[in-house]
């Protein structure tokens, strides 16, 4: 059945008393008695109409997050010009040399580049920028979805974690004989997601799920290598830490589904690699090193799609929970998902640095 998990909460369109700034020249005694016309400042008017869209479940969350990139987005707005802005108030007009647009436009559009991937928990909000009421950008987050199936928000609270607040599978699993000693294939199911993963006594391999809350790494020997960045989990308690597979792991599901995304940020080991170096991959990160993380999708007619994750890129990584909404429009139809990664630190047997990343909520529509 095709379900609509939308639908209009609220239609902004603010407009209240203007807020002048005018520029200021160079301070004289005397005023002459007739203005210079090269010396007018052409003024012209900046407002933002708001509008969002937003399902029932999550509504509270949907709202707090609005309110925050709301606030963010008008920061930049009127910082830009000079003003300050005051969230308590009433939102006013711009009324603003025209020589600042260039100035407005660069600042919003960063903000909102660095704001677009937030998850709005499958709701939208639209921002609009208005100059003399016509439109100048439009800037959308979250967007209407309309999928077939049965919705399934897969966060791993269901996994059985050890005392020390991680799973990496154990000897329950499938046992089998390879070069290094014994390993046993282990699986997590939640919904119609498996996740496969390798235990071999002293290491794991693909995917670990973990609940542990330091946001550091100082060894391999402790638990420092299931924490993320943030120190918690996107959603819940529980997240997957997603390493470099040796085998065949890989997240599997029972039937066809619609990826809408999932959320992610950097494992606490790959930062301690980029922020401070190590011994395998060498000193800290420059400005041209780089790690992506590539997921890729086998659809049920066997063939695959991809969606690469820049984890670190420009002297820049990745500390918070990001989206990866923008990956909805490829993945359909989705039996199985892997993850591999490449970067600029590479050495005779691949990527040198720390192969890992974190993963949680994961929304898929099951075509059942």
């Amino acid at each position: 059945m095709k379900k609509n998990v939308f639908k209009w909460m609220l239609a902004l369109a603010v407009l209240a008393t203007p807020m002048v700034f005018t520029a200021c020249g160079d301070d004289k005694t005397d005023s002459p008695a007739t203005p210079n016309p090269d010396e007018t400042v052409v003024k012209v008017t900046y407002e933002m109409h708001e509008s969002a869209l937003s399902g029932t479940a999550e509504s509270t969350e949907f709202n707090a997050t609005v309110i925050k990139l709301r606030t963010e987005m008008y920061t930049a707005l009127y910082s830009s010009v000079g003003l300050t802005y005051n969230p308590s108030l009433p939102n006013p007009f711009l009324l603003v040399p025209a020589t600042d647009e260039t100035k407005i436009l660069n600042a919003l559009d960063a903000t909102y580049a660095r704001l677009k991937d937030t998850d709005l928990k499958g709701g939208a909000y639209i921002l609009t920028l208005r100059k003399d009421g016509s439109t100048l950008r439009t800037y959308n987050f979250g967007e209407e979805i309309s999928v077939d199936g049965v919705r399934y928000a897969i966060s791993f609270e269901n996994a059985k974690l050890n005392s020390d607040k991680f799973w990496i599978g154990d000897e329950t699993g499938t046992k089998t004989e390879g070069s290094n000693g014994p390993a046993w294939a282990c699986t997590y199911t939640e919904g119609p997601a498996t996740v496969n993963m390798t235990y071999g006594g002293s290491y794991w391999s693909g995917f670990a799920i973990s609940a542990c809350t330091g946001n550091t790494f100082a060894s391999y020997s402790g638990t420092d290598q299931y924490n993320n960045v943030t120190g918690k989990a996107y959603k819940g308690d529980n997240f997957l830490v997603v390493q470099n597979a040796y085998g065949n792991e890989s997240i599997t599901f029972s039937t066809p589904v619609s990826i809408l995304g999932f959320n992610y940020t950097n494992s606490a080991v790959a930062v301690n690699s980029i922020l401070n170096g190590d011994a395998i991959s060498g000193e800290k990160f420059g400005a041209d090193d780089f790690l992506t993380c590539t997921v890729t999708g086998l659809r049920k007619d066997g063939k695959t799609v991809t969606y690469d994750i820049e984890l670190a890129k420009d002297g820049e990584y990745v500390d918070y929970w990001k989206s990866t909404r923008s990956m909805r429009a490829s993945f359909n139809n989705i039996t199985k998902l892997t993850f591999s990664f490449k970067g600029s630190r590479n050495g005779e047997y691949g990527l040198n640095t720390p192969a890992y990343m974190c993963i949680d909520n994961i929304i898929v529509y099951a075509q059942e």
